[in-house]
């Protein structure tokens, strides 16, 4: 049927197709003007990851959380002539559950506004209240405090393992040991070098001291030369080996020995007189004065080298005492580092044994109070339109449903269809 078929009937049976849309428009206004309106009132609950809001979107719509909720609320104000069982059925149907990523949206209907925020809000609690029971049965916050504490133990241990560092200077044990063992070292080489010079030091002393002592600080200016002198020594030798030779044949009392005796008693005295009176005109030896500067020199150069090798003993002994104190406080440290440690494990393994239970728990989530609605969710003019839309559509059936019911033949179409034969002419109707 075409389009202009179609507004031929239509116009044919305008009254029906009239009296039709008339009807639906007069039902769509007293809807309008009867239908009860209805609000719902919307919130949203925050979880940390899809996984727990997937999980607690399957406790939202759950009976015993909705049962819950309406109990808190009370059966016979949301639904007053509804039996309980009804209720619950009315309460699923009026609430929507949708997770979105990590958020659950939550929304509820109801002819009243404020009782479709309050039943919302009735809802969230319950979840909130069961998980904080749960919370309670498994023992969370008993570890909560334990882990708490242990915080506090570990907190305690690290300030008193950081003001032991401060008090003794010690921050890298290892580290410090080795700058003293390097400083024992440099010192014991130091000490070495200072013995050694002074061993070197101490033998130059010992050998100018006798080199001194075998050397006269004065010479005569002419003893060594003088002819007496000379002739006295010579003679003198000359008399000693003449007793020699004759105490090898006479007795030491004989004569001959005691005259030859006499002449060296003789001979000495005059040497010992020249010797005098060369001492008297003696000058300084230079040799014996070079001796002696060296000398002074050597001992000073030994004294500095002994200084030294004490200085650097002294050092190594301080060091040692430092290197002992060093291993004594290292069983300090060990002992306050092993607290530090075995504090944090303590810590780690209470916290995780809490995360393990809020995992094994789920999660409460976060969500703002549900706000009563303030208009209704469907419009009047929702209600209207379609109205409206069901007067158009019956109007036209209406119509079609009275042509195909109608005896008569309208249209030289029809004849065709009706007769089987061919219209040669029609004459227009005027009334």
């Amino acid at each position: 049927m075409t389009a202009r078929g179609l507004a031929h009937i239509l116009f044919r049976h305008k009254r029906k197709a009239g009296l039709v849309l008339l009807t639906c428009l007069m039902a769509g206004v007293a809807a309008v003007l009867l239908w009860p309106p209805s609000y719902q009132a919307r919130t949203t609950v925050l979880f940390s990851s899809a996984e727990g809001a997937s999980a607690q979107a399957g406790l939202f719509a759950g009976p015993a959380l909705q049962s819950a909720a309406l109990e808190a609320v009370g059966h016979q104000i949301l639904y007053p002539g509804l039996g309980e069982g009804e209720a619950r059925e009315a309460f699923a149907q009026a609430l929507q559950v949708r997770p979105r990523g990590s958020a659950v949206e939550l929304s509820f209907t109801h002819g009243d506004p404020e009782l479709a925020a309050q039943a919302l809000n009735a809802l969230t609690l319950m979840q909130t209240q069961r998980f904080e029971a749960r919370r309670e049965g498994a023992g969370v916050p008993q570890m909560a405090a334990r882990a708490s504490s242990l915080e506090q133990r570990l907190h305690e241990a690290q300030q008193r393992l950081a003001a032991w560092r401060q008090e003794h200077r010690i921050y890298d044990l290892a580290e410090q040991r080795q700058s003293l063992m390097r400083e024992q070292t440099q010192l014991d080489t130091q000490l070495a070098a200072a013995r050694v010079e002074a061993g070197q030091a101490q033998d130059q002393v010992a050998l100018l001291r006798r080199q001194i002592e075998t050397t006269p600080a004065t010479v005569p200016q002419a003893a060594r030369g003088s002819a007496v002198a000379e002739d006295a020594r010579r003679k003198l030798f000359e008399l000693r080996a003449e007793e020699q030779k004759l105490l090898g044949s006479y007795t030491p009392t004989s004569q001959f020995v005691t005259a030859v005796r006499a002449q060296i008693e003789q001979v000495e005295r005059v040497l010992r007189e020249e010797e005098a009176a060369a001492r008297a005109n003696a000058a300084p030896n230079p040799l014996y004065q070079q001796l002696r500067g060296d000398l002074i020199r050597a001992e000073t150069t030994l004294a500095t080298a002994e200084r030294r090798a004490r200085e650097v003993s002294a050092r190594l002994d301080q060091l040692a005492a430092r290197i002992d104190a060093l291993s004594a406080r290292e069983a300090e440290l060990a002992a306050l580092e092993r607290e530090v440690q075995e504090a944090e494990a303590a810590y780690e393994a209470a916290t995780g044994r809490s995360a393990r239970a809020l995992a094994a728990l789920g999660e409460a989530g976060m969500a703002d109070p549900a706000l009563p609605p303030s208009s209704p969710i469907r419009t009047p003019w929702v209600i209207f339109a379609l109205a409206l839309l069901g007067g158009v559509v019956g109007a036209v059936v209406t119509a079609a449903l009275a042509e195909l019911l109608t005896p008569r033949l309208a249209t030289p179409a029809a004849v065709e269809r009706r007769l089987g034969l061919p219209v040669l002419t029609s004459i227009a109707y005027e009334r």
